[in-house]
C-alpha cells in the first residue's frame, strides 16, 4: 500500500504514524475488498439514473477543492444550456444527521441555511442560484429523483467517487498536485480512501494546486508507475476579489496596502492553501486562527476572533466560512472574504474538458 520508488518521500514522523496504525489499515482494506466484491456480485444494488450523472470525488481525505470545482462545472454547463443539479451529502449538517433528503434551494431562491444544509452546499446553491439547484442527503440515489422532478437535466454528483450504490456516467478524481497519495497508506495510517488501484475507474483526473507551474512532477510520476491512461489537467486557484461581508465595510471603500496588518481566520481543512493566497496579494498577515474543517463558530470564538482583530487594518476569513458567521457581526475591523475561482493550465484545459464532459452527456 506504499509508493513505488521516486514518487514521494516519507517523513520520520509519518513512517513513525505509519508504524503505530498500519494494522488499522489492513482491516480498512480487508472491509473495503468486502463491499467491493458486494458490489460486484450484486450483492448490494446500484441505482441508475434517468439522469446523466458526473461524479467529482478524490482519492484521499483532506481538501482538494471539490466544492470550488463543482461550482465551475455547474455554472459553464449552465452557460451551455444545461439545467445542473449538485448532490451533496451535507457534510456536519444538523437537519436529520444527514440522512434526510433536503433541497437546499430552487431555480429562484434558497430553502434553507448553512445549519441545516452543511457549509459547502449552501455555499454552492449561494454562488449558482438561478443557474444550478442544490440538494443534500447521504442517498444521493434518492436525491436524484428530487432533482428529476426539480427540472434538472445533469446531475453533479459531489465528493461520489466511493458512493457504488449510485452509477455514474462520468467519474471525475481530484488529487493534490503535489502530494497525490499522502503517504501512499490506508486510513488510517494514510490518507487514502481506497487503494490507487481505484483510479482505474476514473474518466478524468484532476490535479489541483498546480495553478502556479510548478510542483506537480508527482502526479506525472504516479501517471507512469501507476500505468494511467486517463487525460490528466493541471489546475490551480486564481483570486477574484476580498468580498465585504459586513455593513461597515460594504458602506466605505476600503484601501489596503502592502503593510496592511490582515488578521485571518478560517475552519477548512487547507489553511496553508488560504493563507498562501492572501499572502500572494502582497499584505502582510500579522495572524491566523485556524480552527477545524467544517467547524461551527461559538459566541467564544467571536470574541477571540475580535480580541486578536485590535491591531489590524481588516479581518479576512474564506467564503466557506462566512456563511457560518451570524448575521450582522463584525470584529470591529472591515470583514471580508476571499473569492476564489479554478484556473486551468493551461487555459485551453477548461474546453478541452468540457468537450469531454458534454461527450458523456450525450445519449
Amino acid at each position: 500500500m506504499g509508493y513505488p520508488n521516486g514518487i514521494m518521500k516519507i517523513s520520520a514522523s509519518e513512517i513513525t504514524f505509519v508504524l503505530l496504525f498500519w494494522p488499522f489499515s489492513l482491516l480498512y482494506f480487508f472491509i473495503y475488498q468486502l463491499r467491493r466484491m458486494g458490489y460486484r456480485m450484486g450483492l448490494f444494488r446500484t441505482h441508475k439514473s434517468r439522469l446523466p450523472v458526473i461524479c467529482v470525488g478524490n482519492l484521499t481525505t483532506g481538501g482538494t477543492g471539490k466544492s470550488p470545482f463543482c461550482m465551475m462545472l455547474a455554472g459553464e454547463l449552465s452557460a451551455a444550456g444545461f439545467k445542473p443539479a449538485i448532490l451533496s451529502r451535507g457534510y456536519r449538517r444538523s437537519a436529520g444527521k444527514g440522512s434526510k433528503i433536503l433541497a437546499v434551494s430552487d431555480w429562484e431562491k434558497l430553502l434553507s441555511g448553512p445549519a441545516q444544509s452543511g457549509d459547502e452546499p449552501f455555499l454552492m446553491a449561494r454562488k449558482l442560484l438561478g443557474r444550478a439547484i442544490v440538494i443534500v442527503g447521504k442517498r444521493r440515489d434518492r436525491a436524484s429523483e428530487l432533482a428529476e422532478t426539480a427540472g434538472a437535466d445533469v446531475i453533479i454528483m459531489d465528493d461520489g467517487f466511493q458512493h457504488w450504490r449510485m452509477a455514474r456516467d462520468l467519474d471525475i478524481v481530484l488529487l493534490d498536485g503535489k502530494r497525490p497519495l499522502g503517504n501512499g497508506w490506508l486510513l488510517p495510517a494514510g490518507r487514502l480512501r481506497e487503494p490507487v488501484s481505484a483510479l482505474k475507474r476514473a474518466g478524468v483526473i484532476i490535479a489541483t494546486r498546480c495553478g502556479d507551474g510548478t510542483g506537480c512532477q508527482p502526479i506525472e510520476r504516479m501517471g507512469k508507475a501507476y500505468r494511467l491512461i486517463q487525460p490528466v489537467f493541471y489546475c490551480g486557484h486564481r483570486v477574484v476579489k476580498l468580498k465585504s461581508l459586513d455593513d461597515q465595510s460594504a458602506n466605505q471603500t476600503i484601501k489596503l496596502t502592502a503593510d496592511s496588518k490582515l488578521l485571518l481566520f478560517s475552519g477548512i481543512a487547507r489553511p496553508d492553501s488560504f493563507r498562501n493566497s492572501v499572502k500572494e496579494l502582497g499584505y502582510e498577515i500579522s495572524d491566523h486562527i485556524v480552527f477545524g474543517d467544517h467547524h461551527s463558530y461559538d459566541r467564544a470564538d467571536l470574541e477571540r476572533i475580535a480580541r486578536a482583530a485590535g491591531g489590524c487594518e481588516a479581518v479576512i476569513t474564506t467564503q466557506k466560512d462566512a456563511v457560518k458567521l451570524p448575521v450582522g457581526w463584525s470584529p470591529g475591523k472591515p470583514l471580508l472574504a476571499l473569492e476564489i475561482e479554478i484556473s486551468f493550465r493551461p487555459e485551453t484545459g477548461k474546453e478541452e474538458l468540457l468537450e469531454i464532459i458534454k461527450g458523456a452527456l450525450k445519449p
